[in-house]
């Protein structure tokens, strides 16, 4: 999918992959938990299996458009992850040609789960299917409506 901006209106993740088409490539997931908390950004370990994990990287301002680190950064500042989401950040903020073989990809992930969305239903609410209907029941339940648990 396409990457137009990241200023994270909602809350809730995206993960953007950047590759350079050969040989290296960063998956980093960008995550607002909260309206008034900052956007983390972290890098995934490579892995053997589907259960993917992360390395915190730093934070994200959307209205700067700048990665800034922290004390809990795991990378240093020049390292390839920093130079390769901040390279992408900038791609992304000025939409250009990219050179080569590079690639810029944009996964949408549950805002509940953190799973891969992968219907049109559930890519426009933000939802997987069961996530949203637990939403469903919650809101109801909350309500007094629900007779499911």
């Amino acid at each position: 999918m396409e990457i137009t901006d990241l200023s994270f209106k909602e809350i809730g993740q995206v993960v953007i992959t950047v590759s350079n088409g050969l040989d290296k490539h960063y998956t980093y997931r960008f995550r607002k938990a909260s309206e008034n908390k900052p956007v983390f950004i972290s890098v995934k370990k490579m892995t053997l299996f589907d259960g993917a994990t992360y390395d915190y990287l730093g934070v994200y301002s959307p209205d700067t458009r700048r990665v800034h680190l922290t004390k809990a950064s795991v990378f240093a500042d020049g390292s390839e992850q920093v130079k390769g989401v901040r390279w992408a950040i900038d791609k992304i903020a000025k939409p250009t040609t990219l050179p080569g073989h590079y690639t810029i990809t944009k996964e949408l992930v549950c805002r509940r789960c953190g799973h891969l969305l992968t219907t049109p239903e559930s890519i426009a609410s933000g939802y997987g299917p069961e996530c949203e209907k637990k939403k469903t029941i919650s809101r109801n339940s909350e309500k007094g409506n629900s007779s499911e648990k």
